[in-house]
């Protein structure tokens, strides 16, 4: 887990809501093996947790199923051995020794009793192997009220005493998803900027619609 110190974090959205308008080119996507019988087999509900395993082999991609139309990508040659591989803030980006045995991976998902959005606790500690290939990140891959899908990867990179951000939401194919995800995270990104210099952000929903009309006047219809 990254925590925020006194340190300014200098927030970037990355466009990657043009990858659908016309002239762009998507990245490739790599060959992922969809794994059926492993992950959330059950339906999310508010009042229970659903507990459930997957085992992730170093020698394939694959992806496993998380439950609300959500799941979790690795590729293959991705997870660090978790027997030789250091773990925590200052480890993400070190070099390490890459599985080549099967890893089961532990987790539970429920949807959050309040607003119904999935939730989803992973209870392994293991680091992925540093790669500035897109195509051997780990990713979650979501959908919103069937409006929404697509891949996001969030990626922090120092810079002298401020810390970057970046956030790439790609594969996005409704301009409507466009309009409401591309305003929904700038809004996040805004009010975390404004928490961590100390300010106090504007209200969530006033500032979405703000955005939203911003993103729709340069959104391609």
């Amino acid at each position: 887990m990254f925590r925020a110190t006194s340190r300014m974090v200098v927030v970037a959205l990355i466009a990657g809501l043009a990858a659908c308008s016309d002239g762009s080119v998507a990245p490739k996507s790599a060959v992922v093996q969809n794994v059926s019988n492993q992950g959330a087999l059950a339906e999310l509900t508010r009042t229970d947790t659903v507990r459930f395993s997957f085992v992730v082999n170093p020698a394939v991609s694959s992806s496993f199923y998380l439950g609300a139309g959500n799941s979790v990508r690795f590729p293959a040659g991705a997870v660090c051995d978790p027997a030789t591989s250091t773990y925590g803030v200052t480890e993400w980006d070190n070099a390490c020794t890459p599985a080549t045995a099967p890893i089961t991976i532990n987790a539970s998902a429920w949807l959050d009793p309040v607003t119904g959005n999935p939730r989803v606790d992973f209870e392994n500690h293991i680091r992925f192997v540093p790669s500035t290939d897109p195509l051997q990140w780990v990713t979650l891959a979501f959908t919103w009220n069937g409006s929404a899908s697509g891949d996001v990867s969030i990626e922090l990179q120092e810079q002298g005493k401020h810390v970057l951000l970046t956030l790439v939401h790609r594969n996005l194919h409704k301009r409507e998803g466009m309009l409401m995800v591309g305003a929904g995270w700038h809004m996040h990104l805004d009010i975390l900027a404004a928490r961590i210099s100390g300010g106090e952000p504007d209200p969530f929903w006033d500032g979405w619609s703000r955005l939203r009309r911003e993103y729709d006047a340069r959104i391609p219809a």
